[in-house]
């Protein structure tokens, strides 16, 4: 089986996925996994869940934004508070909203604003918290630099390249999409610091055994042969996404598709969450993804600002999809 994280538990529970514990040294023999998409994939201190690739968010840019970039600032040490006189400089010069967020419903949006709320020293996912709320107040004020258009996007990757915006924050595989189109017009970079660290929400998906499977070396044979580093190497270039083993870095080419990797790597050298399946019965991650799109439009497109008894009740409409709140 291939899948994603946000469906490990059910599978666990519906009794479909063999136990991999004692089965390691076959399936992922001398080479490192990463420590923190192995751990999503245990359940009661067992191993059902190989990762063969993460996903995390970095910064796409059209080369033409970087001549209005504050002094003294580069797209390594770029913080949320830079990134807003870095947009302000580009509208008070050029008139132009340059900044593209992924506005369409059940996108992206809860991902790159919790990344920013880990960089504040949040949690995930955290709407109310102190942390949080000074996220929100620095999505305030960027959002006057935002396209107009930005409901209609669902992704970022056309509206940059019809250059109808300059710099978004997205998915490491959407960027490398634009990246890739032509590195000559766009560039890359982490995610931005915010006051403790940077932040990154990592997505996972991961191999699995049918517990039932009537070829079971065979399938053991394929999940080996998916962590081997060089294929690891030619999934990420493939497809732009983090590889789950640290050796396969060794095997890409320093060029652009080394370049996609590296920076989704910094990305996630700072404070990384994993996306929290819900808990409680009936709990529903889509609920979640709905409060944190309704805090933004209420936030931001409202102009309402940080309002505190507002995202407290929107906090406990997340915590109700779980039995044990992940962010208490």
């Amino acid at each position: 089986l291939i899948t994603y994280v946000s469906n490990f538990k059910r599978l666990v529970e519906a009794g479909v996925v063999a136990d991999l514990t004692d089965l390691m040294d076959v399936v992922a023999p001398n080479r490192t996994l990463s420590a923190g998409f192995l751990k999503q994939g245990q359940f009661d201190g067992k191993q059902y869940f190989i990762p063969f690739a993460g996903d995390d968010y970095v910064l796409i840019v059209n080369r033409k934004a970087l001549d209005y970039m504050p002094a003294g600032v580069s797209l390594n040490t770029l913080t949320y508070e830079d990134l807003i006189a870095w947009l302000k400089n580009i509208y008070d010069a050029t008139g132009m909203k340059a900044f593209a967020l992924p506005g369409v419903r059940m996108g992206l949006l809860t991902y790159i604003v919790g990344s920013s709320i880990l960089a504040y020293g949040g949690c995930f996912p955290d709407v109310s918290s102190e942390a949080a709320q000074a996220a929100w107040d620095m999505w305030y004020r960027l959002y006057p630099y935002i396209n107009d258009n930005w409901v209609t996007y669902k992704m970022v990757n056309d509206p940059m390249l019809r250059e109808e915006t300059w710099i978004a924050i997205t998915h490491v595989a959407r960027a490398g999409m634009v990246y890739l189109s032509d590195p000559t017009k766009f560039t890359l970079g982490p995610v931005p610091l915010g006051p403790v660290d940077r932040g990154s929400v990592a997505g996972n998906n991961s191999l699995a055994m049918a517990k039932y499977a009537p070829h079971k070396d065979l399938a053991l044979k394929f999940i080996e042969f998916m962590t081997r580093p060089e294929i690891q190497a030619k999934i990420a270039q493939g497809v732009s996404f983090n590889p789950a083993v640290a050796e396969a870095v060794n095997f890409i080419p320093p060029g652009p598709a080394r370049d996609i990797i590296e920076a989704a790597n910094i990305g996630m050298s700072g404070r990384v969450a994993f996306i929290p399946g819900p808990t409680a019965e009936g709990g529903d991650w889509g609920v979640v993804k709905q409060v944190f799109e309704d805090a933004f439009y209420y936030i931001c497109a409202r102009g309402k600002g940080v309002d505190p008894q507002y995202l407290e009740l929107q906090q406990s409409i997340i915590d109700q999809q779980y039995i044990e709140p992940p962010c208490k």
